[in-house]
């Protein structure tokens, strides 16, 4: 597979069997499990986010547009190991407080699996920085293959815990074995000195993106703590089906953004802003019009399909369909233009837009979830991802016209 063309194709082709494979995992949840099986992973999934998206501090997005890639790759690593351990102490606190015991277990595999995830994504930003995307293509595809397997062979032996325990034993085992040879440790025939040579700076620099990437999974994690403690941990885990929509368009999106990678950390290293602009925006618009397509066909396929899918208890009404579409397409959107901060270096400019999100969101939600449910609930996450992703994109046309 030598051609760019079949790269590409080949790439994005695995971007969507990855959101494919991953949606397996949730209707093998929901038809081995139930719903109510569905809302507690949902539950255990919005305990454990933000706390990872803090340990990893987009390391994937930075890694990919560094120039000196080489010289930080250690600091990043040390940086994922010591903040993954923390972050999996942390979330068994926040489990023991929120849930008790019968969550307990389900968000201790769930934090390894995400430990896991945080060594497999640093080794992406590494690759997509280089235009290696077949090698995150095959390392995405096994990991959601071997998921899912794990998933299923797990509710063989057990329930919802021992689904999650398979699951982690599988993305530590594919780690170790295959993405941890893709972070270009070794140099010159000799693997540097774990701690030679860090940069305390450089990760103090990363706290703004790990607590911007925090703060923005609360707009997902606050709508559905709010629906669980509004409406029920069932019809959390009916509104994590109907979300889960969302999914195909984040891999997607992000699928752009690798492609597009080696150029936007050619524009990064040259400084240029407004270069940095027009990469963002060529991006943003085909995720655009992707997000725009993808999301009329769930609307208008959704009401049947998801019941076929994961069972008679998923009834979902078209109204919140179109509405977490909308969610999803600033979502989108939103994450694809934030790589130009990023790559400027103006992390805690974008920690400013994400506290407004959030704060937007959750006012939102607070006030709408009670009245209309689920579909007030989701109408609260729209309003938020779509002031983060309008904020970005002025923040970012404004200094694009003035560099010009």
């Amino acid at each position: 597979m030598t051609g760019p063309r079949q790269r590409v194709v080949y790439f994005l082709s695995s971007q969507i069997a990855f959101a494919v494979l991953q949606g397996l995992v949730l209707v093998a949840v929901a038809r081995l499990g139930g719903a109510e099986d569905v809302g507690l992973y949902s539950l255990a999934l919005a305990l454990t986010s933000p706390v990872f998206l803090l340990a990893h501090a987009r390391l994937q997005d930075v890694a990919a547009s560094d120039a000196e890639v080489k010289t930080h790759m250690t600091t990043y690593l040390l940086h994922v190991l010591a903040a993954g351990g923390l972050a999996i102490i942390a979330c068994l606190g926040l489990s023991a407080w929120w849930g008790g015991f019968q969550l307990a277990g389900t968000v201790a595999f769930l934090s390894v699996a995400k430990f896991a995830e945080l060594l497999s994504l640093l080794s992406y930003g590494n690759l997509q920085g280089s235009g290696r995307v077949v090698e995150i293509s095959n390392s995405m595809l096994a990991r959601g293959s071997l998921a899912l397997i794990g998933v299923v062979l797990g509710y063989e032996l057990g329930g919802l815990t021992t689904a999650i325990a398979g699951m982690a034993v599988a993305w530590v085992g594919w780690a170790c074995a295959s993405d941890l040879r893709h972070l270009g440790l070794r140099i010159e025939g000799r693997a540097p000195r774990l701690g030679h040579g860090v940069d305390f700076r450089l990760m103090a620099a990363l706290l703004p993106l790990g607590l911007g990437a925090m703060f923005l999974s609360l707009n997902q994690t606050s709508v559905r703590l709010i629906l669980e403690s509004e409406v029920g941990v069932v019809e959390l885990g009916v509104f994590a089906a109907a979300a889960y929509s969302v999914r195909l368009g984040v891999v997607i999106s992000r699928g752009v953004m690798q492609l597009s990678a080696p150029a936007l950390r050619a524009a990064a290293g040259k400084g240029d802003s407004a270069l940095i602009w027009r990469v963002c925006w060529q991006s943003s618009v085909w995720v655009g019009l992707f997000a725009f397509g993808y999301g009329t066909v769930v609307a208008a396929l959704g009401p049947s399909l998801f019941p076929l899918l994961f069972g008679p208890s998923f009834m979902i009404e078209r109204a919140l369909l179109l509405v977490i579409g909308g969610a999803g397409l600033f979502l989108y959107l939103g994450t694809t233009l934030s790589r130009g901060i990023i790559a400027s270096g103006r992390h805690r400019l974008h920690l400013l837009f994400v506290v407004a999100s959030v704060t937007v969101t959750t006012s939102a939600a607070l006030a709408l979830t009670h009245s209309y449910g689920m579909t007030g609930a989701a109408l609260g996450w729209m309003f938020g991802e779509a002031t983060r992703a309008t904020l970005i994109a002025a923040d970012l046309a404004r200094r694009a016209r003035g560099v010009a």
